[in-house]
């Protein structure tokens, strides 16, 4: 398995599969490389993402997640 380094990159598929890029860690930032552009990401959200994404009430709730990007989420 890769390591997640610049020298090193994880390779990533598209959820169709019929793309690829990379990403890996450079001091406390994410980078992805998708062709030529470069997306980067304070590695601090995902830790966060990590400790709080299920205690949230939401997660806890998963009917009250919306079934599509467009669909409005109603809370009790």
């Amino acid at each position: 398995m890769a390591a997640g380094t610049k020298d090193d990159p994880w390779v990533l598929k598209t959820p169709p599969g019929t793309s690829s890029y990379t990403m890996y860690r450079d001091d406390d930032v994410l980078v992805c490389q998708v062709g030529s552009t470069t997306l980067k990401y304070q590695y601090r959200a995902v830790e966060d993402l990590h400790q709080s994404a299920c205690t949230s009430r939401r997660c806890s709730r998963p009917w009250a997640w919306p079934s599509s990007p467009t669909t409005p989420v109603t809370t009790q």
